[in-house]
């Protein structure tokens, strides 16, 4: 099924590719151009919106709930196999990567 969604707009092919591109888990958050099909709103607005709204949810649940913030910092540096939240999940794999890294001054050693 093709479907024109607007003259000014591409075709999009809604099939199984299509929905799964809309939904959260599989895209990225921070991207700075997400899908739109609206023509009153643009793709960098829609980022600006959406990662606005998604810090906006995490501080308002810090700061409701401030035990969560022991809790997260406890989870991420000194109970290596344990998280309560995606959100813990997520940090812990970036500060992972962020040690497995190798520094730049480590690979421009001269032989």
């Amino acid at each position: 099924m093709r479907v024109n969604i607007s003259p000014t707009l591409h075709h999009y092919r809604i099939n199984d590719a299509y929905f799964l591109s809309l939904t959260s888990l599989n895209s990225d958050y921070t991207s700075l151009n997400p899908l739109t099909v609206n023509p009153n709103l643009g793709p960098r607005e829609l980022a600006f919106y959406r990662i606005t709204f998604m810090l906006m949810n995490y501080a308002i649940g810090y700061l409701r709930y401030p035990s969560r913030i022991w809790r997260t910092f406890k989870n991420i540096f000194f109970d290596k196999d344990f998280a309560a939240t995606v959100f813990e999940h997520r940090l812990k794999d970036m500060f992972k990567r962020k040690k497995t890294t190798p520094s730049k001054a480590t690979n421009n050693h001269e032989s």
